[in-house]
């Protein structure tokens, strides 16, 4: 059974190369480093990464996807909810997940509003800085579970 890992996309992104990357590369946020730090030095990670983005709604951290400007506002997150909760219903259709950690902002948290499979997830909460330690001692705990 893996893990799952949902998060926020980032306003920072790599602006090279100009065609579409996987967006685990293309989002260059505090969050994003942290992840790609621990996946460089985790050597089997058992982890589902899933991004919800202002732009695409709800995507695997492996799609690939251009450089874009567009912030999530609480109106959008509204517009994306419906197609966010019944892509994660796919998404997770076929999946048993041991846990579950949300990193989301107040404004993308309207759209996975009601997704009960997130009910028993545990939140990041706070400023970023906090939110980043506690993705990261939840990351670390992925791998001593293993």
């Amino acid at each position: 059974m893996s893990d799952l890992l949902l998060l926020a996309c980032s306003a920072r992104k790599r602006d090279e190369p100009s065609t579409p990357i996987p967006a685990i590369e293309r989002y260059d946020g505090v969050f994003f480093r942290v992840l790609r730090k621990w996946l460089r030095g985790t050597i089997k990670p058992n982890l589902d990464v899933l991004i919800v983005s202002a732009q695409f709604g709800l995507i695997d951290c492996t799609t690939p996807i251009p450089d874009y400007d567009r912030r999530m506002t609480p109106g959008r997150a509204l517009e994306l909810a419906s197609n966010v909760k019944a892509d994660f219903r796919s998404f997770t259709a076929q999946r048993r997940y041991r846990r579950i950690f949300v990193n989301l902002g107040e404004d993308y948290r309207p759209a996975v509003g009601g997704v009960k499979d997130l009910d028993n997830a545990v939140w990041a909460e706070g400023a970023i800085g906090k939110r980043a330690r506690q993705m990261k001692r939840w990351l670390e705990e992925s791998s001593e579970c293993r």
